[in-house]
This record gives C-alpha cells, structure tokens and sequence, in this order.
C-alpha cells in the first residue's frame, strides 16, 4: 500500500468513527461494522436538516475499488418512527453514493440468527487477530499454572530465610508473614487458571467466537499486580543480604529468596505485558456493547 492510500485509508476509518458516534448518540442504533476495508462516509446536515454527502467524502467513495457493505445492527423496533426513519435516509443516500457501496440492516430482536451469521462471518474475517488472542489467553492460564509453583518455592525461601534470622530479630515475624501471603497467592492462582480455561471455552452471543477478552481480562489484573508486589519483595530481599554480610546464613538465604521473587516476577510481567500488547479487539467490543445495552 502507498503511503497516499494508506493516509486516505486512515482519513476515512476517521469517518467512521464520526458516523459511530452520530448515530449511537442520536438514535440508539450501533453500526456494527464495515466489512472488508471498512470504509465510512461523513454527511453534511443543513438546517432544513436535509442530508447530503460532503464534495470531499465524495471524493473518496468514487475511489473505492472494491464493493464495501455497510452492516447496521440494531432493536429497530424499539426506534422512534422518527430516528427508523433518519437511519434508512441515511443508508439510502450511502447507497446511492456508490455502485460499489451497499448497506443491510439487522434487527436483532426479531433477527437473532441473522445477527450470530453476521458474527460468524466477522469471526472468519478476523481469525487471525482472534486466534492470537486464544494463544495469549492459553499462555497467560499456563503461566498462571507455572506461577503456582514458582510462589510455593518463593513462600519456602521466605520461611527459610525467617529461619535463618535470629529469633530475636524483628525481620523474622516480617518474613514469616511473606511467606504466608505468598501461600494464599498459590490457591488464588488454581482459581484464576480454572476462570480463564471457563472464558476461553465459552463463545459470545451464540457465535463462535470465543471470549477471549474476559480470559485475558481475568489473568491480566492479578498478572500484573503479582509482577509489581514481587519487584517490591525482591528489591527489600536484595537489601537484606546487603546488610546481613556478617551472617553468611542469612545472606544466602535472602539471595536466594530475591532470586525466587525474581523469577516469579519475569513469569508473570512477561504474560501480563503479552495480554496488553494484542489490546482490545473492535468485534468483541461491538458484541459487548450490545451484550449490555438495551437492544440485548
């Protein structure tokens, strides 16, 4: 692609968002998507409130290449006579903007099985993106697995290390105490790998694209937070060896617990920044959207 083409591409899913915005604010309708390249279209509205496309809008739908279908999903029969009606002008002059341009509706209410082929369809379109989700998300419930094990030898090098301390030393209690949080963080751990093998293996909305978000949703949090209150244990750990030179026993048993809590912390920042680098797919969003909105 050129760098032209790519900029108007990027001009025009700029439209997109517009057309999203309008008509989600004005009459309750969501556009699920625009299929293949997703082209949009910007309006003019006069004040007799008369639509007409822009010159420049125009401009680029006479570009297109290939036929675009604009798909709008909807409760239409919860519309008011007056927004149904605002909706089909504006779909009517898409279509006649272009040979290459088409729109369809969908009520969702009276169209259920209409709405979960249109899924479908997307789900095939999107594969790969979808795809890459169910590994990060599969990956994410095995490090979580992994985790389980990793803190039970970090919660054992804490106890060790309280066991090294004199029985006089306040840091005893101190890590006698981390050492029991980190056996907590062991069974919460099974709980949330069970969690995101339930997501990965339930589908949205009758369709079979799977919920690959909330399965990331569920490992992310806990993911993350792990990595930073293990960097934080790690960094104290590393200071107790450095003030226990004189107590080899001591020393040698806060390194190896820093180096336990280091490991645990690169298992799970790892996973955690893999989730947040694919970031939230448009399909699931849409989905989830309606899921929760009053066309549902």
């Amino acid at each position: 692609m050129t760098d032209h083409t790519s900029s108007r591409a990027r001009r025009l899913r700029l439209g997109l968002m517009t057309i999203i915005l309008l008509a989600s604010a004005t009459v309750s309708c969501l556009v699920v998507t625009i299929l293949a390249d997703r082209y949009p279209i910007r309006l003019d509205v006069t004040g007799a409130r008369t639509l007409s496309l822009a010159e420049r809008t125009q401009r680029l739908i006479d570009s297109l290449e290939e036929p675009h279908e604009i798909i709008v999903v909807a409760d239409l029969g919860s519309l008011d006579p007056r927004a149904r009606e605002r909706i089909d002008d504006v779909l009517t002059e898409y279509d006649r903007a272009s040979a290459l341009l088409s729109y369809s509706l969908i009520d969702v209410r009276s169209n259920r099985d209409e709405f979960v082929a249109l899924l479908d369809r997307l789900a095939t379109m999107r594969a790969e993106e979808l795809e890459e989700r169910a590994v990060a998300a599969a990956a994410a419930r095995d490090a979580l697995l992994d985790l389980n094990g990793r803190v039970e030898v970090l919660s054992q090098s804490l106890e060790a290390l309280a066991d090294a301390l004199p029985l006089n030393d306040p840091l005893r209690a101190q890590m006698q105490q981390q050492s029991a949080i980190a056996r907590t963080w062991t069974s919460s751990l099974a709980q949330l790998a069970e969690r995101v093998e339930i997501a990965l293996a339930s589908t949205l909305a009758g369709s079979t694209i799977p919920a690959v978000d909330e399965a990331a949703r569920i490992a992310y949090g806990p993911l993350k937070r792990m990595a930073n209150e293990v960097q934080t244990l790690g960094a104290f750990l590393e200071q107790v060896a450095g003030a226990y030179e004189a107590n080899p026993a001591v020393q040698e048993a806060a390194e190896t617990a820093a180096a336990s809590a280091e490991a645990v912390r690169l298992r799970a920042a790892s996973s955690a920044d893999d989730l947040e680098r694919l970031g939230p797919l448009d399909i699931i969003n849409v989905i989830r959207a309606f899921e929760s909105g009053p066309a549902t």
